[in-house]
């Protein structure tokens, strides 16, 4: 009898996962049960963004997904026609490998934070190098 699953994640990200889950030989059912939109309004989020007083004062901005990311750049590259260099020159950190690789195809170079474990209750943050 063949292991059934049923992969929940959103329609656009569930491909790899599937495939992984197939290729080892389970039955997979995707079945979304999130939809990533952007937000009815961007007022609020413009007022953070384009306050270009955080990049000075945070240590770093921090993205703990890759949908973050990209909705995050997409609205500065949409708003700016391209990336500010004071928002380029910011410290980086990414909760996971794909939302470091998604950074990555926005910035040009990793993020300058990775955690070592994804964990909540064990956060551990490891520097990385940036890309030259």
């Amino acid at each position: 009898m063949t292991a059934t699953v049923l992969l929940t994640r959103a329609a656009h990200q569930a491909e790899p996962m599937k495939s992984q889950l197939e290729n080892i030989g389970f039955k997979v059912y995707v079945q979304p049960v999130i939809e990533i939109l952007p937000p009815d309004s961007w007022d609020e989020v413009d007022d953070v963004i384009f306050d270009y007083s955080w990049c000075f004062a945070a240590s770093a901005l921090v993205f703990t997904s890759s949908n973050g990311v990209k909705f995050f750049f997409d609205r500065v590259k949409e708003e700016c026609d391209g990336i500010p260099f004071d928002l380029y020159m910011s410290d980086f950190a990414a909760v996971g490998p794909d939302t470091n690789e998604t950074l990555k195809h926005y910035i040009g170079r990793n993020a300058d934070m990775i955690p070592e474990c994804f964990l909540e209750s064990k956060p551990s943050w490891a520097k990385t190098e940036r890309i030259e």
